[in-house]
């Protein structure tokens, strides 16, 4: 292999590793933890042809690579080499995680929910609602009499609602449209009197029980549980 200048060279192992990183995502079923399923087919495929043109750039040499490369400083050649490693470990030593609660605090819990009010529930198929589709639901309901006594059955981690709820927590996922930089996540209010002795913040929990009145807030909707289980969290903690 030719001598590459330093600067093209940490460009170059940079690039492999993030390709790399990629496919290895891709070949374990993790990449969908950081984009949209429906685009991993084809990030998989970009990241094989940019590994390839990766190898390729190994056997190129510019058209000025004939010019005596300036000499680096000791700084500047750690400084370049500890970028590379630290893209290493994060990228293909660390384990994938999903995003946490305390993204979740950060982001706001249902502040990008449709501004469209649930008037009736007239042709509503429950049974198939997603978490989001509750946590619409609830906070968008003309009449909270609309969802009282509906059947509940949902997964999520738990989140604080606020200081002024302290017997109420989210059931909380986040919603992916394009990766995970753009996920929103949105909250079903479940009310459980100290909640906080029985389960920590961004555990994950099974909730099952019915639709009813907030006893703070009569205006309000949340679910009062017949079942919180504790559970692992699932293989894809999204909804999209």
């Amino acid at each position: 292999m030719r001598d590459l200048p330093w600067r093209r060279l940490h460009g170059v192992l940079l690039s492999l590793v993030g390709a790399s990183a990629t496919c290895w995502l891709a070949l374990t079923d993790r990449l969908a933890l950081y984009i949209h399923p429906r685009y991993v087919v084809f990030t998989a495929i970009m990241s094989v042809v940019a590994l390839a043109l990766i190898v390729a750039s190994f056997a190129v040499r510019p058209a000025d690579s004939h010019e005596e490369e300036r000499p680096r400083g000791r700084r500047s050649a750690i400084a370049g080499a500890a970028l590379v490693v630290a893209a290493v470990v994060a990228l293909l030593v660390a384990p994938p995680s999903t995003l946490s609660e305390a993204t979740a605090q950060q982001r706001k819990v249902n502040q990008t929910l449709s501004s469209t009010p649930m008037t009736s529930p007239d042709g509503t198929d429950f049974a198939h609602f997603r978490l989001r589709d509750w946590a619409a639901a609830i906070q968008l309901a003309a009449d909270p009499g609309v969802l009282k006594g509906r059947p509940f059955d949902g997964t999520g981690f738990v989140s604080p609602v606020d200081g002024k709820h302290p017997d109420v927590f989210y059931l909380t996922r986040f919603v992916v449209t394009c990766c995970a930089v753009d996920a929103q996540p949105v909250g079903v209010p479940v009310y459980e009197p100290d909640w906080r002795a029985h389960h920590k913040k961004g555990s994950w929990v099974h909730v099952t029980g019915a639709l009813g009145a907030d006893p703070g807030d009569a205006s309000a909707s949340l679910v009062i549980p017949k079942t919180v289980d504790p559970i692992s969290e699932p293989s894809q903690p999204y909804e999209h």
